[in-house]
Order: C-alpha cells, then structure tokens, then sequence
C-alpha cells in the first residue's frame, strides 16, 4: 500500500470563507453558542446581545445578524430563563411502582436491606415519585449502599476497534497493555477467543461476556434461529457511525437477556424510571459539541450527515429487529415505540461511565448532594456519605457537574433529564449570583524560606503568608460543596533563570493518506 503525505487545516481553525458569505444553519448556531459555555462559562450570564459578538469572533464567516441570532437561540432553547417556557418533559416520565421488598430482591445486596429502602411520593410530586431513604444514621464517609455490578456490562463503544483487535477486554474495555497483562497470562489461563482475536482481562469478563460473544460474533451455541450475526455487525457499525450508545446497550440487554437467558436483569432494567426517546429529542438542542452537557441526548445525528435524527433511529431498529427477529414474534414484541422507550430509559438512568447500577436509579438529584457514588476498577459502585445523614432522611446525589453555574447546571438537567432543579442552592444563585471566591497564588508562597537574606525578612514573609492563608478560601472546602472559583495566575512567577519552553502551532495538521 502506497501512502502519501497530505496537509489539511485542523478542524477549529480559521474558516477561509469570506466574511459575511456563510449562512449558518440553526443547529449550528446553537452548536456553537454551547460550546462557546462550555470553554468559557462566564459567558452563560451574558445576554443575546453581548452572546453576539463573541460568536462573530469564532465564525467571522457567518452571514448572522444580531435579530437572527436572537431568534435562533430562543427557537433552540438556549435562552437561559424560566419564563422562557422551555420545554420539559420531567411530567411525561413514567416511574414504575416498586416495593422495598421487591427493590430488596432485585438488588440482591443484604446491606441494602439493612441501610436504605424506597418511599413512594405523590404522584404529583417533581422530579420522580419515588425516592432513596437512609433507614439509620450515617457519617460522612460511610457507606451507604452499593451495587456488585452494572445491571449490565455495556463494553465501551469508543474502544470497540481496541477490543477487537485484542487490545483492550472485551468485556469492560481495559486496556490490555496499560494493565499489564501479558499474552502468556492470557494464553494460560483461556482468556483469548478462539474465533477471532477477542481477549478478556479476567476469568470474571470471559464468563459475563463468552457466550454473548460466541453468538453476536461467531453464532455459536445453537443461536442461529435467535441472532443474526451478519446483522449484528451491521448494527454495531451503525451505532459507532452515530455515536449512538443507547442503542448499543439496549442490544447488549437484549442480548443478555435472550442468549444467557438473565431474565432478573431484564426485571431490574423495566424497573427502572422511563421516558420515550421521541418525547426527549424535543429538548435536545446541540449535537453533544458542548461535551457532556448533552452526553446523554442521543438524539441529534451528527452534523457531518443528512440524516434526520427520526431516520437514524428508525434504521437503528431497523438493524436491531433483524439482529433479534424473536423480539418480534413474542408476546410482548419489541415495536419501535417501545424501542424508543427502551432507548429513553438508558439515557435518564445511565451513569457518566455509560453503565446502569440499580440501586443509584433511584437516587434523586440535588445540586448540594448529600451523598456522592465511587466506581471501582471491578466495576463495583459504592454509594458514600459526603456530610452526616439522619435516619429518614432521603438521599441524594447529583446528576451534573457541581462545579458549573447554576444556568449550565440547569440546562444539562433540563436536555438530559426533563427538569429544572429547584434545590435551595439554585434558588439563592438564581436570584442573587453571589461573586466568585478567588484563590491567589503568590510569588512570595511558591519562593522557599531559606531564600531570605535575614532572619527579620523571613518574619516578615511568614506573617505576609499567614494573613493571606486567612484571607484565601479553602480549596478542600470549595470542592466538597461544588462551589465554582477562579485561580489567579501570578504576574511574575518564580521560575528562576530556566526559559520555559514554546510551542505554536500554525493550524495545519499532516496525515499519511493512500495514494488514489
């Protein structure tokens, strides 16, 4: 094969279209008006008429006049106001009835039984009828509640080219070589498929994942009448194309429900909050560019295809009912509408890992959390008290950054999950912003004591040190309760005689391509 170097402009370089020659689309717009809040979330605060020119300034190419661009950005839901009427959809989420005994059951941890248990709210109640309640004391740093595993292990769509050229597991996504497993270790202990070049990590991933594996890839196991492999790998290439996780783990609980036959994980998984994909996609507004403020919309295509969000969803289930045609003979058949809900009830419930735990879904938001979730290595979640819990009280964790302001936090609950928070900390930001702690680095703190020519300076440096160390908010402090600040960078900083290193770079990016 013969290559060829080829130069092409980086793809957040200046345009070279003329300026004014552009009409932007209203998806881009609102594309850009995000990720402009998302690198610089001070410009959130800002008003449509001073969003303007800073947009002009990143796409000088753009033919957008101040009254279209208002237009835009209140047609795209961006326009960061309650009395904006902006379109929620916490009302249509549908929250199964379930008992403590029942939750108990499906969770199948003996600590939740003796730590928490579910309250039912009125039906009326915001943000879900259902809660966690502690059912004794916890301090902060105890745990409260955890799950063994995922209700399902959904494999990491960003490495499934990793997994299957045998460099990452199969199964969880770990990087074989970061984790130092060797092809002796794998080759030893059967960790490797026989079929193809899929490896495992552990002897527990060879066992979750084998016999899936062994039908959606090489139907085996007398599988042929249940799952279409040919199929199969048409709809996983579609799902990579889309970035279209949802689905991809809708197909992964099917699978492990009609292969290994876990009828107790499909339980768990139709207990769970739900909500109809096609209700969510009327408050999704960008295209994910923003990062993780849309990191669950899964409703826009991506905007280098034509495809209409409705046909790539349609032609997802499309693929999937051809991967699983028992789906639609049953007795329940999976139509596309509930395909949808299916697909709703992932995005609302899934973890920022892309995976399911039981016990968290039915966690309720709040932007002052009084618990927080650790996810370890084995994929084991551990729900931990983060300040002193009464029995009784109901538990919360916190389903966005707490480090955003209050209008990024609300537009990433009012896209991902239907609503607007109305904790205690929203209402008092909402109303009166308070200003930002500043944390100020000194030249004089980085510099060393022993640098003093006198004893007397030296006193003089530490009391200078103590009144600003009195002054200067706690950093630990800040971090605990997700309270946003600024680092000031020092004007002259102590870096002795060393020149720092430079580096520029001119917008251009060199690639080896085939030679057509």
């Amino acid at each position: 094969m013969h290559l060829r170097i080829k130069t092409l402009a980086l793809n957040d370089s200046r345009p070279s279209s003329p300026a004014g020659s552009v009409e932007p689309a209203a998806q881009e717009v609102a594309d850009a008006v995000v990720l402009l809040w998302r690198q610089e979330p001070q410009t959130v605060v800002l008003a449509l008429q001073e969003l303007h020119p800073r947009i002009m300034a990143y796409h000088p190419e753009w033919n957008l006049p101040l009254a279209t661009f208002v237009a835009l950005a209140k047609q795209q839901n961006l326009v960061q106001s309650r009395s904006n009427r902006m379109f929620l959809y916490e009302s249509e989420v549908q929250f199964p009835q379930i008992s403590s005994e029942r939750f108990y059951e499906l969770s199948q941890v003996k600590r939740n039984r003796e730590c928490v248990e579910i309250a039912q709210k009125p039906s009326e109640a915001p943000h879900g009828n259902r809660s966690l309640i502690a059912k004794r004391a916890f301090a902060h740093g105890d745990q409260i509640a955890h799950d063994l595993a995922p209700i399902c292990q959904i494999p990491p769509m960003d490495k499934l080219v990793l997994m299957s050229l045998g460099k990452a597991c199969s199964c969880c996504g770990k990087s074989i070589s970061s984790s130092n497993i060797s092809p002796h270790f794998i080759m030893t202990n059967g960790l490797d498929c026989d079929g193809c070049s899929a490896v495992w990590c552990s002897k527990t991933c060879r066992k979750t994942q084998f016999a899936i594996h062994a039908a959606l890839k090489h139907n085996r196991y007398k599988q042929q009448q249940r799952v279409c492999t040919r199929h199969w790998n048409e709809f996983e290439q579609y799902c990579q194309k889309y970035v279209l996780v949802a689905a991809y783990a809708v197909a992964q609980i099917t699978a492990y429900s009609l292969i290994a036959g876990n009828k107790h994980l499909e339980e768990q998984f139709n207990a769970l909050a739900a909500v109809s994909q096609r209700i969510r996609i009327r408050a999704s507004d960008t295209t994910n560019i923003g990062g993780t403020l849309d990191m669950s919309s899964g409703a826009m295509s991506s905007s280098k295809h034509s495809e209409s969000p409705k046909e790539v969803w349609t032609r997802a289930y499309e693929l999937y009912s051809q991967v699983f045609p028992e789906i639609l003979t049953r007795e329940e058949p999976v139509t596309y509408d509930l395909f949808l809900d299916y697909i709703g009830r992932f995005n609302i419930n899934q973890l920022s890992t892309q995976q399911l735990y039981f016990t968290l879904a039915f966690a309720n938001h709040n932007c002052e959390p009084n618990a927080h979730f650790e996810v370890d290595q084995r994929g084991e979640m551990k729900l931990m008290a983060r300040k002193p819990i009464a029995a009784g009280d109901e538990i919360f964790i916190t389903y966005v950054n707490p480090l955003h302001e209050v209008h990024l936090r609300q537009r990433e609950l009012r896209v991902n999950y239907g609503f607007l928070c109305d904790c205690s900390r929203c209402k008092s930001e909402l109303e009166a912003p308070a200003p930002k702690p500043v944390l100020t680095i000194s030249p004089s703190e980085n510099s060393q004591a022993s640098t003093s020519p006198s004893a007397s300076a030296s006193g003089a440096a530490a009391r200078r040190k103590s009144s600003m160390r009195s002054q200067r908010p706690d950093l630990s402090e800040l971090l605990k309760n997700g309270q946003e600040f600024d680092l000031e960078i020092p004007e002259n900083p102590a870096i002795g005689a060393r020149r720092r290193t430079s580096v520029r770079f001119d917008g251009n990016v060199s690639m080896a391509v085939e030679e057509e």
